[in-house]
């Protein structure tokens, strides 16, 4: 009979999880359109918040990948209604493979302030599975409002990105 021999499996995980914000509130008014949140964008700092692997890189709002994989981007927009005026309000996601080239969009959700009288907040969320297949994988990040509010941006998590690589692509 033989002698048993165990070896220890070779496990993955994770090896980037990333967090940036928006440091400084914005003016958001009637567009009826998205528009690219393109400054004041920060990589996460605070006591006690941490990341993991190499940070994205990030350009006048456009977000480059450390490396290749599957990554959760999460995208979180805190607003405020000052007026009570039940303004619409999103977050969208759109991602480019060619570099910049041209970007598509793949996750959008919208919120609402429902008139529920002055100073009112509320909060879009969307996500999306992205596949990083090269450096030339670029994402973005938008915000819908269609009247008048305040995209909130400050030192913690309120308007907010995160980016956790789950595995190979």
């Amino acid at each position: 009979s033989g002698v048993l021999s165990f070896t220890t499996p070779t496990v993955g995980g994770i090896t980037v999880a990333d967090q940036w914000r928006l440091t400084t509130n914005l003016s958001a008014s009637t567009t009826g359109s998205f528009v690219h949140i393109s400054s004041n964008l920060a990589r996460v700092s605070a006591t006690g918040q941490g990341t993991i692997g190499t940070a994205m890189s990030e350009s006048n709002g456009t977000f480059t990948f450390p490396s290749t994989g599957i990554y959760l981007v999460n995208f979180q927009i805190q607003y405020y209604d000052a007026n009570a005026s039940n303004v619409a309000l999103g977050a969208a996601i759109d991602v480019s493979v060619n570099n910049g080239s041209s970007y598509a969009n793949v996750a959008q959700n919208y919120t609402n302030t429902h008139d529920d009288g002055a100073n009112v907040n509320a909060v879009a969320i969307t996500s999306s599975l992205i596949d990083v297949t090269s450096s030339s994988v670029k994402i973005r990040f938008y915000y819908y409002a269609s009247g008048a509010a305040t995209i909130y941006g400050t030192s913690t998590n309120s308007t907010f990105m995160t980016f956790t690589r789950l595995g190979d692509t």
